[in-house]
């Protein structure tokens, strides 16, 4: 006897099992694209996207270094006083301004350029106060990052193509710490500077625990 249902059965059983493998690749893909984000992050970088919470963590962080000798903190005046970009060029321009970027608020920033992005990405970033740094790398958000973390101020640099220090390491103000870049959530190649005030001297013990509020950088160096 010949079975009229034979075939459609089969390509119902067929059409199943091609959906099946279909919602196998997609999932496979989205724990794929989960590793290489937490892969592309040096163990050393726990911080993330700097606000108020993440920038103290940092500075906490440097704070317990320091009081465990481990590096030592510079004891100059560490309040910012130049701009983040060379030095030796003056064509550079305010993309955004503090309150642009929200400010006043926790994630207040002023982006600066250069004048019609003329080789901004690749042109030098400055330190602008002595400090320590920390690093993060490949954030979604500020893609490579430096923290200079001073005794009372501390500055983060965002969206850099190239970091040129170190974790620990210690900078003074107007040291290269690396490249304008647009790295991270970026539509053009700019630094996203941010300046923070924290309380709590990182030097006496007991004081680790710090709470960074965020400021205007142009109330620094305009």
């Amino acid at each position: 006897m010949l079975n009229y249902n034979a075939e459609p059965q089969r390509n119902r059983h067929s059409t199943w099992i091609s959906l099946a493998v279909v919602a196998a690749i997609l999932v496979a893909g989205v724990l794929l694209l989960a590793a290489f984000r937490n892969a592309s992050r040096d163990s050393h970088f726990t911080v993330s996207s700097p606000g108020p919470r993440e920038v103290s963590q940092a500075v906490s962080t440097i704070a317990a270094h320091a009081q465990s000798g481990a590096l030592t903190m510079p004891t100059s005046d560490d309040r910012p006083s130049i701009r983040p970009v060379d030095p030796k060029r003056t064509d550079w321009v305010i993309t955004k301004d503090y309150a642009g970027h929200g400010g006043p608020g926790p994630y207040g920033a002023v982006d600066y350029a250069y004048y019609h992005d003329k080789d901004a990405c690749g042109s030098a970033l400055v330190a602008t106060h002595p400090g320590v740094v920390k690093t993060l790398l490949n954030d979604p958000v500020y893609g490579n990052l430096v923290y200079v973390v001073g005794k009372n101020y501390s500055t983060t640099y965002g969206h850099m193509q190239k970091i040129a220090v170190k974790d620990g390491q210690s900078v003074a103000s107007g040291d290269v710490i690396g490249q304008m870049g647009t790295t991270g959530n970026s539509t053009g190649c700019h630094v996203d500077y941010q300046v923070w005030l924290c309380k709590g001297d990182p030097t006496k013990s007991g004081t680790t625990e710090r709470v960074c509020v965020n400021k205007n950088p142009l109330d620094f160096a305009k």
